[in-house]
This record gives C-alpha cells, structure tokens and sequence, in this order.
C-alpha cells in the first residue's frame, strides 16, 4: 500500500483541524521512544476484505486537555478514515481503550505495518496500523 503514511496523515490532520481546530504536524516515530507518562490509548477492529486494527496513543494530559470525547472515539473516527484506504467492505468495531504509564500495545495475530507519529503543541502521539496475519501465518 504505498503512500498509505501520507493519506494516513492526511486523515489525522484533517480530524484535528476539525475537532480542535489545532493543525498537527508529522514527527519521528522515534521520538516516542522511552516514553514514561500516563498514557491513554484507543484502538478499534477492521473486519471485512481487510482486517486490521487501529490504534491512537498519546499522554494523558493531551486527551485531559483537549479530547470532548475519549481516545477511543478518536481511534473510531480515524479507523473510519482509514477504511476508506484499504480494500472493502468492512465494518469497524466498537472502541476499546487502556490507560496505564508502561504498557506495549500488541494485536494478537496481527503485525504493525505502519506507526506514525503528530506534534500537537508540545505533545506527541501516535496512531499505529496492524494487520491480521493469514490464518496460516497466524497459527
């Protein structure tokens, strides 16, 4: 799926102009890296001729500051914007969320194919791709 980074992107940036009418900007996924703040994460299920998760990660105190809805709700609209990406139909489960400070987020049968990382202000979230392996490869 090439460029599936960019309209990624585009997707999220458009959600936070509209919802916040704050502009985000790409940054290094590695920046993300040994991270330790309370962290509140979403993530919603794609099912259909693509199968995959959706999953949005950022501190707790930007989802404090800025989110009138839950992280989940932000991994439910950004999962909506994405499955227009991806071969369909497909249905979008309901959000789950975690709070925790040390936690991997991890998709059972599934391998990360796309972790991107935002600037909001001065904080930095993530929104991380998997895919359900085959049966075969899952096994």
């Amino acid at each position: 799926m090439p460029g599936l980074g960019y309209d990624l992107a585009d997707i999220v940036e458009g959600i936070w102009l509209s919802l916040f009418e704050i502009r985000v900007t790409p940054e290094d996924p590695a920046s993300l890296a040994g991270r330790r703040a309370p962290t509140s994460a979403g993530i919603v299920h794609l099912s259909g001729a693509w199968e995959g998760s959706v999953a949005v990660q950022c501190a707790e105190s930007l989802t404090d500051r800025l989110l009138p809805t839950t992280v989940g709700d932000l991994a439910r609209m950004i999962g909506d914007g994405f499955q227009t990406l991806v071969p369909g139909p497909g249905a979008l489960s309901a959000p789950e969320t975690a709070i925790g400070t040390d936690f991997r987020l991890q998709v059972p049968n599934a391998a990360q194919v796309l972790q991107s990382a935002f600037r909001a202000g001065d904080q930095v979230f993530s929104v991380t791709i998997f895919q359900r392996l085959p049966v075969s490869a899952a096994g």
